[in-house]
């Protein structure tokens, strides 16, 4: 099997390992290109650059921390902690910060995302229905200024 098999099957296994709704915003961002156009801006061989979009692999699914990636670059690429930082920055605003727009224009549909995540971990149907009934508009009680002593917060005692 070749370097590139290796990755790409290393890869899809991250991507299984993540739920549907999160697999949608990766796969929706052309990320590994990205990496690939990265990597080679920065001068990385061709065996830095196989490391290189696995990091940005762990990254994106959520198994590496962003704060740990520029340090990850650094101790799997051999590069100098300046040219991570410039790698790192440019991964957030190619990469991180697309995916984030494609997340915000999918807002609207946060809820059938949650439903298709409750549905697949098994919850009944009549669950999901109850709960999306008895979701409110998402805004707090107002408490009442005249009886300071009524928690808006707390059910009444029956």
């Amino acid at each position: 099997m070749d370097t590139q098999s290796i990755l790409e099957n290393q890869i899809q296994e991250l991507l299984n390992a993540i739920p549907e709704y999160q697999r949608a915003v990766i796969e929706a961002v052309s990320w590994v290109q990205i990496s690939e156009e990265i990597g080679v801006k920065h001068r990385l061989n061709q065996g830095q650059i196989t490391k290189f979009v696995l990091e940005v692999a762990l990254l994106i699914t959520g198994i590496t921390e962003p704060e740990q990636f520029s340090v990850n670059l650094i101790n799997h690429l051999s590069i100098s902690q300046i040219t991570a930082k410039e790698v790192a920055t440019e991964v957030s605003k190619r990469i991180l910060e697309r995916m984030q727009q494609v997340l915000e224009s999918q807002v609207g549909s946060v809820p059938g995302i949650l439903e298709s995540e409750m549905k697949r971990v098994g919850v009944s149907d009549d669950f999901i229905a109850n709960v999306a009934l008895s979701t409110g508009s998402g805004n707090p009680p107002n408490p009442d200024q005249s009886s300071p002593s009524v928690d808006p917060y707390r059910e009444p005692i029956v």
